[in-house]
Formats: structure tokens, C-alpha cells, sequence
């Protein structure tokens, strides 16, 4: 449900809402031990916070809960960010 809330504030131009909405949703499941269905809030937040232009936080953020990822979303979290750190060391 909150992933759904999230994908509302991105559509409405609000990321930094949406960002925390997802957080707040993977910390949710985390606590209630369902952790491994947040993947894709968690790739979500990876995106919200490069397109916020933080890539600081995206690479935290895969790192303190990538975990929770499935092997698909883990290799895909880290084309993202990887391939986002490459390309933004390439523009120095």
C-alpha cells in the first residue's frame, strides 16, 4: 500500500515524499520480519535518490537493505548504482 502512496508522490513531482514514504515501508516490513518482499521499494529508493541527485544515499541505502533483495533485484541494484557511480566519474 505504501509503495503505491510513493509511486503517487513521484508521479506528483514529490520525490523527497517519496523517498521518505519508502523507507518508512521498508522499515516497516523489516520490523514486521517480512523483509524479503521489500525489493522493489528498495530499487525504488535506489532511483528516487539518484533522481534526486544524492547518489550517496542510493548507494546506502542498496547497502543497508539490499539484503532484503532477491538475486535478480541484488544484480540489478548494483548495475544501478554502479553504473550510475561509472558514469558520474566519467563527466570529472
Amino acid at each position: 500500500m505504501m509503495g503505491r502512496a510513493a509511486g503517487r508522490f513521484v508521479k506528483a513531482g514529490k520525490h523527497a515524499e517519496a523517498a521518505r514514504t519508502l523507507t518508512k515501508s521498508i522499515s516497516l516490513l523489516h520490523q514486521s520480519k517480512r523483509g524479503p518482499l521489500a525489493g522493489r521499494s528498495i530499487l525504488g529508493l535506489i532511483l528516487v535518490h539518484l533522481h534526486l541527485g544524492d547518489p550517496v544515499a542510493a548507494k546506502k541505502a542498496f547497502q543497508g537493505w539490499g539484503g532484503y533483495c532477491d538475486a535478480d533485484q541484488t544484480q540489478a541494484g548494483h548495475w544501478i548504482v554502479d553504473g550510475f557511480n561509472d558514469n558520474d566519474a566519467g563527466k570529472e
